[in-house]
């Protein structure tokens, strides 16, 4: 049994870097073609693989191993292990050593980077298939086999933007058949996956051996989230427009990145004549005096409260509303405090300008010397935000309160919280666009933003949860040909089976997915080695 399970590993093991080639297919159908060098061609390099592949053959079979095949045109992946060979392992070795030098770029990824690999390839799919690609199919054990009618749906485009970054990276790209289709593998992808099986990344045979036991993992049960890595940038919220009002000439002026909090000043007119900051929903819009009432009037006993201006319990016993002779007296404090020398008491139009909060100067657009009327300067809040446009089929998987992780431009990641999620989706221009709606994100630590604005980010949304499943590593799946999946398990004194099993929900934080099948807690299944 056990040297069954070594010829299935082999043959699986090629199977998954096969899928590596369908992959560059994708990225081919999207748009890009990829020469094998300046003047080359994509055929003429698949011509010189296949002359390179086919002396490694003959070398093999000038070594002891006759039945060495040629690298398959079809596509089929044959078995190429020693046993299926009727040779030896120690002729096979002896045969690979001498004839390694022909080979190809003679390394191959290491079983833990394919079913790194294997695993991203699951993620795409399960991707794919949450934008709107309903039918598009999981990975086997040759890789991922995409039906050109699929290639043409509407969604298809759409939903391969949104999960390419779930690809494997440096993958080889191949140009694609004609109109763009997805193929499956053949040529020299298959002859690829030929080459892997017979030379192992550790200068072994692709079989595996029974001289050392294998690397296990016990099966457990979890609580998985599986999350979705969706394009987001980091800015500022809010976005305000200072209009100047009343008559007067520009001669100060804030700098961009300035902040402006409440009681400070935004910019001078004239001789030095304060325009200040003040907290308020509603506009600057007419002069205030002794007897003035009215909203406006409220939010400046408020503001001259809280700077410390004005007594609140005088103002509450004539009116919030009520421009009083404590509001008198506040403006006169609060104008002193900005360097007024003879100080009114009253305020005429433009002096004060109400904003919700804190300004962050992004541009100034009035210019010193000129008009006060006008646009003055544009700001935000001081408070960082990431926002997604993210695609309105997934404004299921996302609620306000949820929490995300976001990997920063310097790799480094960050937690946050959903804060709003919008309801109506809105299309840019153009044919082909994706409808979208928006998505804000407030940060747990705002500090680790920085002073970073308008900064492209990842935010890994979470669109699915289970609790306490089984769960085994994702490098314990194991691709079949049928395209199911299965796991190894090992019993005590190393026998070995394969059982069958249905992936879920795959936990990128932990390297875990969730399994169904014929497994209990603490049984233990083989992983890769590193």
């Amino acid at each position: 049994m056990n040297s069954d399970i070594g010829r299935h590993r082999g043959r699986r093991r090629a199977g998954v870097l096969a899928a590596l080639v369908v992959m560059a297919l994708l990225m081919a159908a999207c748009g890009r073609s990829t020469s094998t060098g300046a003047g080359g061609s994509s055929s003429a390099g698949a011509s010189t693989l296949h002359q390179e592949e086919l002396a490694v053959a003959r070398c093999m079979r000038s070594h002891g191993v006759p039945n060495f095949p040629d690298p398959p045109a079809n596509g089929d992946i044959p078995n190429v292990s020693p046993d299926s060979l009727g040779v030896s392992s120690s002729v096979y070795q002896s045969a690979l050593n001498a004839c390694r030098h022909l080979a190809p770029d003679a390394t191959s990824p290491s079983r833990a980077q394919l079913q790194q690999m294997l695993s991203k390839l699951l993620q795409f799919a399960k991707c794919m298939r949450s934008h709107g690609v309903q039918n598009f199919p999981d990975p086997d054990s040759v890789g991922l086999r995409v039906p050109h009618s699929m290639t043409q749906l509407p969604q298809y485009q759409r939903a391969y933007q949104a999960c390419k970054s779930l690809l494997p990276r440096n993958a080889p790209v191949k140009d694609a058949a004609p109109g763009g289709a997805v193929v499956v593998v053949a040529g020299a992808g298959a002859a690829g996956a030929w080459y892997a099986g017979a030379f192992d990344s550790d200068g072994s045979p692709g079989p595996a051996s029974a001289s050392a036991p294998p690397v296990t993992q016990p099966v457990q049960r979890e609580d998985l989230a599986a999350t979705t890595p969706v394009n987001a940038t980091l800015g500022y919220a809010g976005s305000y427009t200072v209009t100047g009002k009343g008559g007067g000439t520009l001669t100060w002026l804030p700098s961009p990145g300035q902040v402006i909090g409440q009681g400070q000043v935004l910019y001078k007119t004239g001789n030095g004549s304060p325009v200040v900051l003040l907290y308020g929903a509603v506009p600057d819009w007419r002069a205030m005096s002794a007897g003035t009432t009215g909203a406006d009037v409220s939010q400046l006993n408020h503001d001259l409260v809280r700077l410390g201006d004005a007594d609140s319990a005088d103002i509450a016993a004539l009116g919030w509303d009520y421009f009083s002779w404590e509001t008198r007296a506040g403006v006169e404090n609060l104008q002193s405090d900005l360097g007024v020398s003879s100080p009114p008491g009253s305020l005429s139009l433009g002096q004060v300008v109400f904003e919700p909060a804190v300004l962050r100067i992004s541009q100034v657009t009035g210019s010193l010397g000129g008009p006060m009327s006008g646009p003055v300067l544009t700001a935000t809040s001081d408070q960082h935000v990431v926002t997604i446009a993210l695609d309105a089929s997934q404004q299921s998987e996302v609620k306000a309160g949820d929490t995300v992780s976001i990997t920063l431009p310097d790799g480094k990641t960050t937690p946050g919280t959903v804060s709003s999620v919008g309801t109506v989706a809105t299309a840019s221009s153009g044919s082909g666009s994706t409808p979208t709606i928006p998505v804000t994100v407030k940060l747990t630590h705002p500090q680790a933003a920085g002073s970073l604005d308008q900064a492209p980010v990842t935010v890994n949304i979470t669109t699915g949860s289970v609790r306490n499943v089984l769960a085994v590593p994702v490098g314990a799946l194991l691709a079949q040909s049928s395209g199911a999946y299965a796991v190894e398990v090992v019993g005590a004194g190393n026998p070995r089976r394969l059982v069958p099993v249905t992936p879920g929900i795959i936990d990128d934080a932990d390297g875990l997915v969730q399994v169904s099948g014929a497994l209990r807690p603490g049984q233990r299944v083989v992983v890769p080695a590193s």
